[in-house]
């Protein structure tokens, strides 16, 4: 059971790379040409909290709780309602939050490390790492680390099982 959870995790965060990736304009040529100036600008830049919302159907489960491999057959058996999607992603905006995207099981959102640490009752720690084999310049990327357990708000733990925080892939190792 444990490792299914863990399997879906790392894919949830791996999409969440990616839209953080066209969400802060990082631009993975400048990485590849090694450009000090492009890896520069990423490294300085201030970078939103993006997060994937791992979110409850209205029997309270969720794809975290699956017991079995979660494939085309039966995905159905975990989306969660239109109405519980739009529950979560108006309480989220109205937080402050931007919801990015709405999947079939969850929300993948964004928003300022303050606001993030304010709302999960989280502190978050810059941590950095190359995505790429090291003989390739300005290939470092940095991404949020919650130091303490994300902590659901009240209001919110009806909807939300889980928040996600993506770490970035290791492209070629």
């Amino acid at each position: 059971m444990y490792g299914k959870q863990v399997v879906l995790a790392v894919a949830a965060c791996l999409l969440i790379f990616v839209v953080w990736q066209n969400a802060s304009g990082i631009k993975l040529a400048e990485f590849r040409r090694g450009s000090e100036a492009g890896a520069k600008e990423v490294k300085d830049m201030a970078q939103p909290v993006v997060a994937e919302v791992i979110l409850r159907k209205a029997d309270g489960t969720s794809v975290t709780d699956a017991q079995e491999a979660i494939t085309a057959r039966n995905i159905s058996e975990y989306r969660v309602s239109e109405e519980v999607a739009e529950e979560a992603s108006q309480k989220l905006q109205d937080r402050g939050f931007e919801v990015l995207q709405v999947g079939p099981t969850s929300l993948t959102i964004s928003g300022d490390q303050r606001l993030f640490e304010d709302t999960f009752g989280t502190a978050l720690e810059t941590t950095s790492t190359n995505v790429m084999p090291s003989d390739i310049e300005g290939a470092e990327t940095a991404y949020y680390e919650a130091k303490e357990p994300i902590r659901i708000p009240a209001d919110l733990s009806p909807l939300v099982a889980d928040i996600v925080l993506p770490t970035p892939p290791q492209l070629f190792p």
